[in-house]
């Protein structure tokens, strides 16, 4: 079969969706598939992808509230439409312009077998104006895609969109990650550290947990760069560090070299957390906030993690003292985890997903 994604970026861009996107490119590579990728960039081009799928780049034009618009990646749709007639066009939402495209050249899949999947991360949650207006849009015209895929039923639950959508064209499709990530034999005795691993951005709540952290005996370890980076580096205690970006190999040390992974996202912007996903598969326990999506499908308080209340600093303190009081119940709640990812989480899950829905 021809398949083209329709993504905002790709890598070696790096984020969620991109890695989502690749690992999808990789699914179907690995059964014989044709597959072409259609992504923004500071650049015309294209280039091979790591599992051999095509990448066709079309230079970014202007940035309207964090959706990108380029004439190239338009020209370049057409021309793909026209020349190769893809079986399945999987979108890769939330990208508006993209959600255009499918509209703008209906008449070019008119009498075609195409199938318009869309491949649904997460709502648009924080741009309160573009979100008001996108979801009202994208709700008159949802008959545009044949059918839709998301990865937890919690966020097809919650989410205004997906809500709407029959059970007929809905799919549930777990995202992975890569299963060099295999969990450590043994875990040394509980020492007080944490670790969040994250982009330095609103949604996922830092400046709540460092301020949390003020007032307890633990040290807390964050991964990542963004926006807020020198704000939250100014306001942190003594018993906060940050490392900035790390290689996928320190990442690993450090996962091993902490007690617990903390999610302490604020809001619905948190659709799954890969970073969660990332720490089953090395057998880390996670504690998350409860934002009633993707999180909250991964993480099952008691039985795969423990969760608490968003920023409800009361409720965090008491599941992490759940670490030095209970040990027993930590390896358990590690050891489902594992169980959870081996069984669900795994690229091979992944893959046998991909070749149920296609």
């Amino acid at each position: 079969m021809r398949i083209l994604q329709l993504s905002k970026y790709y890598p070696p861009a790096h984020g969620g969706l991109e890695l989502v996107a690749e690992f999808f490119s990789r699914a179907f590579v690995d059964r014989g598939d044709d597959v072409a990728v259609l992504a923004l960039g500071k650049e015309d081009g294209t280039y091979q992808g790591r599992f051999g799928e095509r990448v066709i780049q079309g230079r970014e034009d202007i940035k309207l509230r964090s959706s990108p618009f380029s004439l190239s990646y338009l020209q370049e749709f057409r021309r793909y439409l026209r020349r190769e007639r893809p079986d399945y066009v999987l979108v890769h939402l939330p990208h508006p312009f993209a959600h255009e495209l499918i509209g703008w050249t209906k008449s070019l899949l008119q009498g075609s077998k195409t199938k318009i999947v869309g491949v649904y991360h997460s709502d648009i949650i924080n741009q309160v104006f573009l979100r008001d207006a996108y979801n009202l849009h994208f709700s008159r015209s949802l008959g545009l895609y044949d059918f839709f895929v998301c990865s937890s039923p919690h966020l097809r639950r919650s989410s205004a969109i997906l809500s709407q959508i029959p059970d007929a064209k809905m799919q549930i499709l777990p995202f992975c990650v890569d299963a060099h990530l295999a969990p450590v034999a043994r875990r040394p005795a509980f020492r007080g550290r944490f670790l969040s691993i994250g982009r330095l951005v609103p949604y996922k709540g830092y400046d709540f947990l460092i301020d949390a952290f003020r007032r307890l005996p633990y040290e807390l370890t964050i991964i990542g760069g963004g926006p807020l980076g020198e704000k939250l580096r100014a306001m942190a205690p003594p018993n906060v560090q940050f490392t900035g970006e790390v290689s996928d190999a320190e990442k690993l040390r450090l996962l091993d070299d902490h007690d617990g992974l903390i999610m302490s996202s604020v809001n619905r912007a948190e659709a799954y957390g890969m970073t969660i996903v990332e720490a089953f598969a090395r057998g880390l326990p996670v504690v998350a906030s409860d934002v009633d999506t993707g999180v909250s499908f991964l993480v099952r308080d008691g039985e795969t993690g423990l969760m608490f209340g968003i920023r409800d600093e009361a409720s965090l303190r008491r599941k992490l003292e759940t670490f030095g009081e209970n040990p027993a119940l930590i390896g358990q709640l590690a050891l489902r985890a594992q169980e959870f990812y081996q069984r669900e989480l795994t690229y091979d899950a992944f893959r046998r997903n991909v070749e149920r829905v296609f």
